[in-house]
């Protein structure tokens, strides 16, 4: 995708023209006459139509609302590609992403993957990286092994303490692949999942990028059951911001060494156990005692 695919495709189906805006991997982000739209690709069309149902539910709180082309259909497909438009009823997109993860869409007929397996084959892949393209860049030298530990952790912690059996019953919600300010309602990034993902990487966005994000912790834990909670700390400990930095590296070059400053890792473990801590005062579950003698 780029700006003149972009051009032609709006003013061919929305009759739109002469917008500037900023292009990211899977979107073009506009303002046009003080409202916000976003032009979204669509990886996988059959997901996105089984999902409709629900991410039409969204746009009755309201978020956002798809914008047919001059058609009448909700996509468009265009240089092989199929995109759809959403315009946001707010500016305040953190806020809207809160009201997502407080009032969760449940999904009843769509299954989803144990973490446990995505997170052994990222770790794999993440390592056979490394050593073929990282390991003579100093600052992925200095941590990777720090955060691929904390991965083994995350892995070790799920497998040891959650209950398959009521895992494979446990109701499924409307998620995002990844929480971000730029992409968290790019429909291509909707998944089925446990809701405790995106309470999890909400957390991490808050902590790791320092976002100015209110967000109850506690009022969130009053809906939560004791295996969500489990789960909920087992996502928290996956590093996933971390993997996110590799990704930046390798596509873009880009290397964000002010996140990881020099008081970092010790703040990292304490987040974590004081995300264990305060879970604790609603649900008795394992903690970690590495991160716990830590912060001591």
């Amino acid at each position: 995708m780029n700006d003149d695919v972009i051009s032609r495709l709006l003013l061919k189906f929305y009759y739109i023209k002469d917008v500037n805006g900023s292009l990211f991997s899977n979107s073009y982000n506009f303002e046009l006459n003080g409202k916000f739209f976003q032009l979204c690709i669509l990886d996988d069309l059959s997901l996105f139509f089984s999902l409709l149902p629900y991410i039409d539910r969204l746009a009755e709180c309201p978020f956002y609302i798809i914008i047919p082309n001059v058609y009448g259909n909700v996509v468009s497909f265009f240089e092989n590609r199929y995109f759809i438009l959403i315009c946001f009823m707010g500016r305040n997109l953190a806020e809207n992403i809160i009201k997502q993860i407080l009032n969760p869409i449940k999904i009843n007929n769509l299954s989803c993957t144990f973490w446990n397996f995505l997170w052994k084959r990222k770790v794999d892949y993440y390592e056979s990286i490394y050593y073929s393209k990282l390991i003579n860049v100093d600052f992925f030298k200095d941590t990777f092994f720090y955060f691929l530990g904390l991965a083994e952790n995350a892995i070790c912690y799920f497998e040891y303490n959650v209950d398959f059996e009521q895992l494979r019953t446990a109701p499924r919600y409307l998620c995002h692949k990844k929480i971000s300010l730029c992409n968290s309602f790019i429909i291509s990034n909707f998944i089925v999942d446990y809701r405790s993902r995106d309470i999890a990487e909400i957390l991490k966005l808050i902590f790791v990028y320092k976002k100015n994000i209110e967000f109850d912790f506690r009022e969130i834990l009053h809906q939560l059951n004791y295996w969500e909670s489990v789960l909920l700390y087992a996502r928290i400990i996956f590093p996933t911001f971390y993997f996110d930095c590799i990704d930046d590296f390798l596509d873009n070059e880009i290397l964000n060494l002010e996140i990881f400053n020099e008081d970092f890792f010790d703040n990292y473990e304490m987040f974590l156990n004081n995300i264990s801590r305060i879970i604790n005062d609603y649900f008795s579950i394992p903690e970690i005692l590495w991160i716990k003698k830590r912060t001591l």
